[in-house]
């Protein structure tokens, strides 16, 4: 008790707790009081709380049968509440204490008479029952009268927790012209408006009224468009604003070329500008002898005046000086000039290998640009993608990889929208609310999926969808309480949510399972949806091959996409050769096609079977290893699969082809070694890791030259030669400009050796088509005698290679 006391005195001073928590939380402490649940039961009941009021009389007498207060109070409550049964039972115990006890005669009779049959339930539990005692008029009266009052409140309570009817209010937001994206922005506003002001979305629009932005209704007017562009200028002195035409841009250039000066620019001197020599100056514009009396000309005549001397001054200003050197090269004494002596000593790496290394090999000289980092080249399915719509023409294609529509005569922006727009808008409703006008709004755009969108209608749409989604789940298709056209709707608006939110969105949220799951069982109905069944099985299948592929799930791609293939195959070989599907509002795989499903379907299978090759490795099954991986040099660069990264593919490439073949793994180091360079230089995450596949694929050059000779070279095509050439000068010089000093990446000197090599296979070529060629001449003239060839003075490339090599090296 003294904690009860404590707990009432703390919380009388607290007037913001109601007194029947206070109460609530006492008879916490000490249930067995039933002073305390007699005080709850009065307190609810004097709040209309009926329950909660029963609840504590019957609590009250739990702790005391015979609690008078709790007893009489109770009946009350349970014959208001039209708890009969239980009102005849706490009346037959309250008649056992007092068997004159008024109230309880008075209900018990008017329960009789409302309801007879319960009068055989009250036998049961009162066997005793013999009489009714009769009772004073003007006391039954009152009882009566007491007892209709506490009825009253319990069906006004009812009344106001039931359903009460709906507002109707001015429509929040009017769209400004009848376009379907300021359509959806209304929708969609409404919506929000209605949500924000935690209103209920089944209320009703007034759609002949707008709220204006002080929040009183104003009449909504017919939209009307001008068709001339008008600028409106308000005037500096605080008048009205006046409409000025828009002038063209063209006459704005056309006045602005006619005030401004005419300036003749100085020709700067062609010595300054040729900072090569004379190399370029056949090529450079001269100045004549007429130019030079023209210029004079300007310059005696002071007769003129007005317009003409003004432009007379302005060529003064503009008068280019004597250029010596133009007027050497009109004699031709240019000519006699003798050419600077060139210096043989090379400042740089790349000086002294653009000077060793015929153009044969090197066609480009080397810069900066070379061995400046590339661009990662790894490939994931949109760039296969993308790489085969390349191909195609580009009149099919857009800016952002995704086709164009189709469709010849263009739609949005036309009267024909304006027209589908207004009649949306005006057309009957029974009843128009927030969830009706977003329902039809998702089902009219989801007809114009093969149509081109404005950029800014495809947000919308995701976002009208899911308000929709909000308030309508998805049909059950083998319930039979929707017929198909309701589901057809629902699931058109379904699919093309799909394809936005897979493919334009940029979302990296998965597509709701159910979606998926729903949609499969739709598409199927090969003869409810008739002339449209291929263009949504497709549609979804390609939605469903792509969610696949996101969840890493490469085989059940495959399996949907050839689903897809299958369906374009029983069109006949003509049709499904040239069948294309277009999705133009997909910013990404907006456009299918048989050539494009069997490319992602190898594409697929190529990371299938990479996924089995350290299997096959370890097995040691080789020539499949090879055969597997050479593929990926053509459809891509695969960075990751599994555990097993590019460099570590490319290792495995190597070492089978070393353990089967030695001229096809020179072949294919070649190949490594361009993608390993790339990598290389970049100085990507696995740096590490690709300069070992360098340094590998070099030790593995000059393992098979030294086992098979130098003629091996040959194996390589005259391109992949000058590919390999110009690969080892950018590990060259990659290692002379590495910032470590006193070190040379990769830790060898292989790829100056390679290149010795290389250009010695060169020369010896070289030198067997001159003996050929002049056998050949030695038949044809054998009359003249032959002269001898003139001996070179300078050193063999090959030679010289070796001698940089040293020069550099020493350097460093």
């Amino acid at each position: 008790m003294l904690k009860i006391k404590a707990l009432n005195q703390e919380s009388s001073s607290d007037e913001d707790v109601p007194t029947i928590r206070r109460e609530a939380q006492a008879s916490e402490l000490d249930s067995t009081d039933v002073t305390l649940w007699s005080k709850i039961g009065k307190l609810a009941l004097k709040e209309d709380k009926f329950n909660k009021a029963a609840y504590a009389f019957s609590k009250g007498l739990e702790c005391n049968e015979s609690h008078w207060p709790c007893l009489d109070n109770l009946i009350s409550v349970l014959y208001a509440i039209k708890d009969t049964v239980s009102c005849l039972v706490y009346i037959g115990k309250a008649l056992m204490l007092d068997a004159d006890y008024t109230k309880g005669i008075v209900l018990r009779k008017q329960i009789y008479k409302d309801n007879p049959a319960t009068k055989e339930y009250y036998k049961l539990f009162n066997p005793d029952y013999i009489y009714e005692p009769n009772v004073d008029k003007a006391d039954e009266e009152d009882i009566l009268k007491e007892a209709e009052c506490l009825c009253n409140r319990v069906t006004a309570l009812e009344s106001s927790l039931g359903p009460k009817p709906l507002d109707t209010i001015p429509l929040p937001k009017s769209p400004e012209e009848y376009t379907w994206l300021d359509l959806a922005k209304t929708v969609i506003y409404c919506h929000q408006y209605i949500t924000e002001h935690n209103m209920s979305h089944f209320t009703y629009f007034d759609m002949s009224k707008c709220m204006s932005q002080s929040g009183e209704s104003t009449e909504v007017l017919p939209i009307h468009r001008t068709t001339e562009d008008v600028a409106i200028i308000k005037d500096n002195s605080g008048g009205e604003a006046k409409p000025v035409e828009i002038l063209a841009e063209t006459s704005s250039a056309v006045e602005k070329m006619q005030t401004e000066p005419i300036v003749i620019e100085r020709r700067f001197s062609q010595a300054s500008e040729n900072t090569d020599g004379n190399e370029n100056l056949d090529n450079t514009n001269t100045q004549t002898d007429n130019d030079e009396e023209q210029i004079m000309e300007l310059d005696n005549d002071n007769d003129m005046d007005g317009d003409n001397a003004d432009i007379a001054q302005q060529r003064r200003k503009g008068k280019r000086k004597r250029d010596l050197l133009s007027d050497l090269q009109i004699w031709g004494w240019h000519s006699k000039r003798k050419q600077p002596k060139k210096s043989n000593r090379d400042f740089t790496i790349e000086d002294a290998l653009n000077r060793i290394i015929p153009k044969s090999l090197l066609k480009t000289k080397i810069n900066s640009k070379m061995l400046s980092p590339d661009e990662e080249d790894s490939m994931n399915t949109m760039d296969i993608y993308n790489l085969y719509m390349d191909t195609k023409d580009l009149h099919l294609i857009s800016p952002i990889h995704s086709p164009m529509s189709i469709t010849v005569e263009p739609y949005f922006g036309t009267d024909h929208e304006t027209e589908d727009v207004k009649h949306f808008w005006v057309k009957e409703r029974s009843i128009v609310d927030a969830i009706v006008l977003v329902k039809e709004l998702v089902f009219e755009l989801s007809k114009f999926w093969g149509l081109k969108w404005p950029k800014e209608l495809i947000p919308l749409y995701i976002e009208a969808f899911k308000m929709f989604r909000e308030h309508y789940d998805q049909p059950q298709p083998f319930c039979g309480d929707h017929s198909f056209e309701q589901i057809r709707e629902d699931a058109l608006a379904t699919l093309l949510y799909g394809e936005l939110h897979t493919f334009s969105s940029g979302s990296t949220e998965s597509l709701h399972p159910t979606y998926l799951s729903y949609l499969q069982i739709v598409s199927s109905w090969n003869d409810d949806w008739k002339d449209e069944f291929s263009m949504v099985f497709m549609r979804f299948y390609w939605l469903q091959a792509h969610c696949f592929q996101k969840a890493d799930d490469n085989e059940l791609a495959i399996h949907a996409l050839e689903a897809i293939l299958e369906e374009i195959n029983a069109k006949g070989k003509e049709i499904a050769d040239n069948f294309t599907l277009s999705l133009p509002n997909c910013m990404k795989y907006g456009f299918i096609s048989k050539g494009i499903i069997e490319t992602m379907i190898k594409h697929m299978n190529m990371i299938i079977s990479l996924g089995n090759i350290e299997n096959l490795f370890n097995s040691q099954k080789y020539s499949e290893v090879a055969d597997i991986l050479k593929e990926t040099f053509f459809s891509g660069s695969y960075s990751k699969v599994g555990r097993m990264g590019r460099p570590a593919q490319l290792g495995i490439l190597m070492h089978s082809l070393w353990f089967t073949d030695w001229e096809d793994c020179f072949i294919w180091t070649e190949e490594c070694l361009n993608e390993a360079i790339r990598n290389y230089v970049s100085r990507n995450t696995d740096y590490d890791k690709w300069e070992k596949i360098v340094g590998k694929c070099l030790g593995i050059f000059q393992e098979i030259i030294n086992k098979e000779s130098v003629s091996i070279i040959d194996k390589l095509t005259e391109e992949k030669r000058r590919r390999l050439v110009e690969n080892l000068v950018k590990i060259v010089c990659k290692q002379l400009n590495a910032d470590v000093a006193l070190t040379i990446p990769l830790g060898s000197i292989t790829a100056w050796v390679l290149l010795h090599y290389i250009l010695l296979r060169e020369e010896q070529r070289q030198y067997a088509n001159k003996r050929l060629n002049q056998a050949k001449r030695d038949k044809m003239d054998t009359s003249k005698e032959c002269m001898p060839e003139p001996v070179e003075e300078e050193l063999p490339p090959s030679i010289a290679i070796l001698f940089s090599a040293h020069e550099f090296l020493e350097i460093i």
